[in-house]
This record gives C-alpha cells, sequence and structure tokens, in this order.
C-alpha cells in the first residue's frame, strides 16, 4: 500500500474524505506529492486535537434532560442537619426531623435549597418517599454550581 505525505505512519491518501479533489487539485497544481488534505486543512495523517474533557462527575450525581438528580441517603432524628461527605454512591444528609408524615423529606428539601440557594421549588423527590435512600431532582442549576455548593471549601 502506498502512503502519501512525509512519514510512513501517515494516513493513505485514499482513507482521506476527499481525496479524489485532494488529487485533482495537486494533479491540476503540479504538486509533487499531497501534503495537505483540502477538507481538514491538516497534513494527511495527523491526528485531531483532543478537546479538554470536563471533571467527572461525582458519583451521586446525574446528568437528566430535566435537570440533575441527587443521590442522597438521609439519616433523620440527627443532632443537626447538615450535609456530609458522599458515602459510596450517595450524599449522606442529616436532618433533626423524624421520619414521620414526611416531616424528614420536607427537612431535606428545606436544606438543600438553603443550601443550593435555590427556590424551593426547584426541588423535587422523585424516588424514595418512605426509605432513607433517596433521588431528588434539581431543576435550573447547573452541575458546576452544586457540586461547589455541596462540597464546602476544605480548610
Amino acid at each position: 500500500m502506498k502512503y502519501f505525505g512525509r512519514d510512513a505512519r501517515a494516513t493513505p491518501l485514499w482513507k482521506c474524505r476527499g481525496w479524489r479533489n485532494s488529487l485533482r487539485l495537486a494533479t491540476r497544481r503540479g504538486h509533487g506529492w499531497l501534503t495537505t488534505c483540502h477538507t481538514k486543512n491538516r497534513p494527511h495523517g495527523a491526528m485531531k486535537t483532543e478537546r479538554p474533557t470536563p471533571p467527572p462527575l461525582p458519583a451521586y450525581l446525574r446528568v437528566q434532560p430535566d435537570g440533575l438528580w441527587l443521590a442522597v441517603k438521609v439519616q433523620p432524628r440527627a443532632s443537626v442537619n447538615e450535609i456530609g461527605e458522599p458515602l459510596g454512591n450517595e450524599l449522606r444528609v442529616k436532618v433533626s426531623a423524624p421520619p414521620v408524615d414526611s416531616a424528614a423529606n420536607e427537612a431535606v428539601a428545606r436544606l438543600l435549597a438553603e443550601r443550593l440557594d435555590c427556590a424551593r421549588n426547584q426541588i423535587e423527590l422523585v424516588r424514595g418517599h418512605a426509605s432513607r435512600h433517596k433521588v431528588i431532582k434539581l431543576r435550573g442549576l447547573s452541575t458546576a454550581i452544586v457540586i461547589a455548593r455541596l462540597n464546602p471549601p476544605a480548610s
């Protein structure tokens, strides 16, 4: 197989999209061989530059079309209301309310609204109404803001 280009690792000309036009243009212009691809404006066989990948999301956050889903493990009847460290694939949330008549669910929603500095109606309990393991939908908040506000700066 004959490779076009200056080094043997270059992509063969026929693998380049639009190689017939490149060959036609090169022949018409009198070039000895093709050094650049006319469709990509870079040397044949040159690799695309990699775009930086965004930082990975924590395991307790999932991006959905209608908002972010936050997986939490609630500890009712705690001494203080606070958001703790991640525990596996869930974020630990401690609330002082008892798990009776969805008082703990309301306390979790109020605590998240206060911590994320958003309206209470942007937070919706999706799954786990009677369980300690809950999935909460956050509407109208970006992932960067949620990560920054849920993780306090280390001192």
